[in-house]
């Protein structure tokens, strides 16, 4: 039997709605639209005069002022020249309305680090409080702006509170991609407080720190790299720094000096370990010897200084500070010991991907330290020899 489906849209009433909505606009609407004309208001002639008028007059020229004229600075306040910033602030103090509080909000949300709105908020700070707002973040102002930083209070809150990334956008009426949000952000990652990382998914994370640059992104890849321990690390975190700030196994990037050792030293044992556990997953012996293998390597990572996997060639480096380790992904195979000095001298210049060298360059018992077969016993012969010349 063939199946019919209908839909019904009720289109006078809908229509109806409109008209209504036309008609009585929402609190929302009437906002929005009353926000829009005082951002198009000419102020050129105002700002004009204000520029005109002395300090210790500039009282009675606000008290002079429309209403329009007050909301349309008020609006456009971040907008206007520094210059002329001190006098608007002390029109809008010496003018203030309680409507105004949350239009010098939205001001310092686009631009947190402007001391002229500080100065309003903290001029202000005792009439706010006693205007008892209810809703947040009015109802906190008193407690944020009487703090010697506003972002400092919001992040005291975000930790005391234990709220989550959503949590804060929310209370505090941030859109995402704002000044503040973004101060918020780039401080709050960098207290040490490792439940702030884990409350939030790694998707978002990875998001959020994906806008940040420079010192910023440095100081929160630190914190996290200080936090964590290397097995807790998650791979898209771990690759955004790397895309960040470099590869921490290479000595070329120097971004990596401006994080404490530690950290970067646990950077490095991640990629060196991901590096070498992706070699034994593809090496020709079967998964048991895979991973008999590396987890005897895998206990020399705080000691290995780089690891180097040559991913056609099936050839991993293990490249300590005086010697370097060769293993080989063939079946029957051994690995091969050389001294530093003489690798980085003859060999390791096949170590890159478009000057790849077969084994048997590698495998020259007479200019090795040592070679070792992987017999039954490989493990206790080579920790023999490599913790004698690693010392």
């Amino acid at each position: 039997m063939r199946k019919f489906n209908f839909t019904f849209t009720p289109q006078k009433l809908t229509e109806a709605n409109k008209k209504i909505k036309r008609t009585f606009p929402s609190a929302n609407q009437l906002g929005k639209e009353r926000k829009k004309k005082y951002e198009n208001l000419d102020l050129e002639q105002l700002l004009e005069k204000i520029s005109k008028t002395e300090e210790d007059k500039i009282k009675d020229f606000a008290s002079g002022l429309k209403n329009r004229d007050i909301y349309a600075l008020a609006y456009n306040f971040n907008n206007i020249s520094k210059g002329l910033m001190y006098k608007v602030k002390e029109i809008l103090t010496y003018r203030f309305k309680k409507s105004m509080v949350k239009i010098m909000w939205n001001n310092f949300t686009k631009d947190h680090e402007n001391q002229y709105i500080i100065s309003f908020f903290k001029e202000k700070i005792g009439l706010i409080n006693r205007l008892k707002f209810r809703g947040s973040p009015y109802n906190l102002l008193v407690d944020l702006f009487s703090n010697d930083s506003p972002v400092k209070g919001i992040i005291d809150q975000i930790v005391s509170l234990r709220l989550n990334y959503e949590e804060w956008i929310n209370r505090f009426h941030l859109k995402r991609e704002s000044k503040l949000a973004q101060a918020i952000i780039s401080n709050l990652f960098i207290q040490p407080n490792i439940d702030i990382f884990k409350q939030e998914e790694n998707e978002l994370l990875v998001k959020l720190f994906s806008y940040l640059n420079g010192n910023s992104f440095s100081k929160i890849a630190e914190n996290y790299l200080e936090l964590f321990s290397v097995e807790e690390f998650e791979e898209e975190l771990m690759q955004l720094i790397k895309e960040k700030m470099g590869d921490p196994v290479e000595e070329y990037s120097v971004t990596w000096q401006n994080v404490s050792d530690i950290a970067y030293a646990r950077a490095k044992q991640w990629f060196n370990n991901k590096e070498m556990e992706e070699f034994f997953i593809n090496i020709e012996a079967d998964d048991e010897e895979g991973r008999r293998r590396f987890n005897y390597w895998k206990k020399y990572l705080d000691t290995v200084e780089k690891v180097k996997y040559i991913r056609e060639e099936l050839q991993l480096f293990l490249i300590f500070k005086d010697i370097v380790v060769i293993e080989f992904g063939e079946i029957n195979n051994s690995i091969f010991i050389y001294d530093r000095n003489y690798f980085e001298n003859n060999l390791v210049k096949y170590t890159v991907e478009n000057n790849k060298a077969d084994n048997k360059k590698f495998k020259d018992t007479s200019k090795c330290i040592d070679w070792i077969r992987h017999s039954s016993s490989w493990e206790t012969k080579t920790d023999s020899i490599i913790q004698d010349l690693i010392k």
